[in-house]
């Protein structure tokens, strides 16, 4: 019962509800400053796939989960489908703390030292910053309509987009720097090219001044971008609406190539040292270059944001809950069947592989 009053409490005043508070007492390293905590969209270019792997844990997070956890050590960080923010253990899966707020929260998660980022897509909005050993709240600012996706960091200040403009605040405290309005519904989360901030609205890609939020350009795109953008040194991937990809420089103003494939693409593209990477609705891997497309392999299915580039290849979850390492030749090394429809991007570790479905469920898979 005293749980219970805790959370209605919690409900009315927006601070969040406590549903298992249990200290993570040391923090492991790491920042996760934007999308997969990576301008280039390859987080785990670094990390190998075990090529036979069993279930070591799966657990129950709660109603599902849209996006990847943060996994840095032990420690798990996550989004949960409805407005909670999760924490865990990597090794065992045990709960350290859940917060419960006032609205599902937009895309990923970010992280710096010992503060967690997040920004709700309720009605108002609310932009959020916790403390990380207990979730306890830093602070909290109303945002004035809902967050259209997950925020970026840098420069100490937290930048993202809502259903009405864009914003950069302060990191420390909330504090407003600048708002741009703009017209139209921005389709995905703002991402960091050089000094100025990157935005699509519909099928027009503004270059906005990080320092005061001018408006620097608008460039007209081929169509409505369908994924997150993606950006390594200074060129700049877009996948659009019904199937284009194309790569840009000069902030996006100068095309560099551009592909049709037969059918959108819906994760955001891959950037690595061997080409542009891509995954379309219809479960088709592949890799990109200015005069070349090949085809990695085509699964059977239909898939959505789940793609995962490692150094020997490639983890893709379908929405009939497969998930599947491949190789960059095309072999296909081990699929495994879970409850639930894969949409978030797999996460490798040296301990294990991490696949969250839209039932709620974590499933940590280790070698065999």
């Amino acid at each position: 019962m005293r749980a219970l009053t805790l959370c209605a409490v919690a409900a009315l005043i927006g601070s969040g509800c406590f549903r298992v508070s249990r200290a993570v007492d040391e923090l492991p390293d790491g920042d996760w400053m934007t999308r997969l905590g990576d301008l280039s969209h390859a987080p785990y270019i670094g990390e190998r796939v075990p090529q036979r792997v069993q279930v070591e844990w799966d657990i129950d997070f709660g109603r599902g989960l849209p996006v990847s956890p943060i996994i840095h050590g032990d420690l798990i960080l996550t989004a949960v489908s409805g407005g909670e923010v999760v924490t865990a253990n990597a090794q065992t899966g045990r709960r350290y703390w859940t917060r419960r707020f006032n609205g599902p929260v937009a895309g990923q998660l970010l992280r710096v030292g010992s503060t967690v980022y997040f920004a709700t897509q309720h009605r108002n909005g609310t932009l959020y910053a916790l403390d990380l050993h207990r979730g306890r709240r830093q602070w909290s600012r109303r945002i004035g309509s809902p967050a259209a996706a997950e925020p970026a960091l840098a420069d100490d200040r937290i930048y993202f987009a809502t259903t009405r403009d864009i914003q950069a605040v302060n990191a420390a405290d909330g504090v407003p720097v600048w708002r741009t309005r703009i017209s139209g519904l921005p389709v995905q989360p703002p991402i960091m090219l050089g000094d100025d901030l990157l935005v699509a609205v519909q099928d027009t890609l503004y270059r906005i001044r990080r320092t005061n939020g001018e408006v620097g350009s608008r460039t007209a795109l081929a169509g409505e971008p369908s994924a997150p953008m993606a950006v390594r040194g200074d060129t700049l991937v877009i996948a659009m609406q019904p199937g284009i990809v194309a790569a840009y420089v000069e902030g996006g103003t100068r095309e560099l190539w551009r592909h049709s494939l037969s059918a959108p693409v819906l994760a955001a593209p891959v950037l690595t040292d061997a080409g542009v990477f891509v995954l379309t609705r219809s479960a088709e891997l592949l890799q990109l270059g200015p005069a070349s497309a090949r085809r990695i392999i085509a699964l059977r299915g239909a898939a959505t944001e789940s793609l995962t580039m490692t150094a020997d290849g490639a983890l893709i979850g379908t929405l009939d809950g497969r998930l599947t390492f491949v190789r960059y030749d095309g072999t296909l090394v081990w699929q495994e069947r879970f409850d639930g429809s894969i949409r978030a991007p797999a996460v490798v570790r040296s301990h294990g592989v991490f696949v969250g479905t839209l039932t709620g469920r974590l499933i940590k898979l280790i070698p065999e």
